[in-house]
């Protein structure tokens, strides 16, 4: 098989695009051609994009590529920024500084002209802020900017839709929202009802609609649901954040997964594990990074390098390092693109 060869892509990481798995043989087309752009680096430092099938969509010419949001990805120049869509089409935006690194619900907080605010993908700001603080990405229609010294949530037009003031305030997912006031955290719902209430307590960002709950001096973990009612209580060591139906547990220094029952679905065996995303997860075994599926098999067996950093498929492909090589590999652990 013949690969592209370039240097360091670093660790900008993309978002996903659904794969379905067929037949072996079907598949192993089906999971390289995919819509998804992914960033690769020249010997130079010139960013550029590739394909699921690891063909040059831009050649390399920027000095940043981010992930892609909303069908595109925010890019660096000499001296301007600007968007490049999915058919390697650029946009430069004049005097406009990024200060988010991705496009959320068509909107990116970002500084044009000495002002801060959200702009659409025209260039245009769709409403200004007063100050840049912990603001995070739109999420379900919202953000929370600030206000005077407090956080407030906003719809896409920068009217208020909670009046209540938070000292933080996180994205909401399914209807929930982790926020934190006077020293305490507690969830709220869409309206801004308390349904979990504001303790000295450990509470995790919400995820596949349940937000988690751990007591300071307890191993006891409760998930609450979006009308604040509790629906799993378990007790682990730690317990993660639920993606794709399944969240990362620790026993016994041992790492695995359960599922919203409760029941352990992957037993506790590995040093770490990753969070599931397009039906796999990166797992490390002996210090080596490989994948496994929902039910635990695993399908990329471990030899890649455990890096300190956030690893899983996004569409097509995932980045792993092999020996201090980059590369990204397909759902099969076959090469697609090897740095130099």
């Amino acid at each position: 098989m013949e690969f592209v060869r370039v240097v360091s892509i670093g660790l900008v990481l993309l978002f996903s695009f659904n794969v379905i798995v067929k037949s072996e043989s079907a598949a192993r087309t089906d999971v390289r051609s995919g819509t998804q752009l992914y960033p690769i680096q020249d010997r130079e430092g010139n960013f550029g994009l590739i394909d699921c099938s690891g063909r040059m969509v831009l050649e390399p010419s920027f000095r940043t590529i981010w992930e892609f949001g909303d069908g595109v990805a925010i890019v660096v120049g000499e001296g301007r920024q600007g968007i490049v869509d999915q058919h390697g089409k650029v946009q430069w935006f004049p005097n406009v500084e990024f200060l988010h690194t991705r496009y959320s619900e068509g909107l990116v907080l970002a500084k044009k002209d000495g002002e801060i605010g959200f702009l659409d993908k025209a260039g245009n700001f769709r409403f200004k802020i007063e100050r840049f603080a912990e603001v995070f990405p739109f999420s379900e229609g919202m953000t929370a900017i600030p206000f005077g010294n407090a956080l407030r949530y906003v719809n896409k037009d920068g009217k208020v839709v909670v009046t209540k003031n938070f000292d933080s305030a996180a994205p909401f997912h399914q209807g929930i929202a982790r926020v934190e006031s006077c020293g305490k955290t507690g969830a709220i719902d869409t309206t801004g009802n308390v349904i979990v209430p504001f303790r000295d307590w450990h509470v995790s960002d919400a995820s596949d609609g349940l937000i988690g709950v751990k007591d300071a001096n307890q191993n006891r973990w409760t998930y609450f649901d979006s009308s604040g009612s509790p629906v799993l209580d378990v007790r682990f060591d730690y317990v993660g954040r639920f993606s794709e139906g399944l969240a990362p547990v620790k026993a016994s220094n041992k790492w695995g997964f359960i599922d919203k029952s409760g029941l352990i679905v992957v037993k506790p065996q590995y040093e770490e594990v990753h969070a599931f995303q397009e039906g796999m997860a990166a797992v490390v075994h002996n210090d080596k990074i490989g994948f496994i599926d929902s039910k635990g098999e695993m399908k990329i067996k471990p030899k890649y390098d455990n890096l300190p950093v956030n690893i899983r498929f996004y569409g097509c492909l995932s980045w792993v390092s092999l020996g201090g090589t980059e590369m990204y590999i397909d759902r099969f652990g076959e090469p697609v693109w090897i740095s130099e």
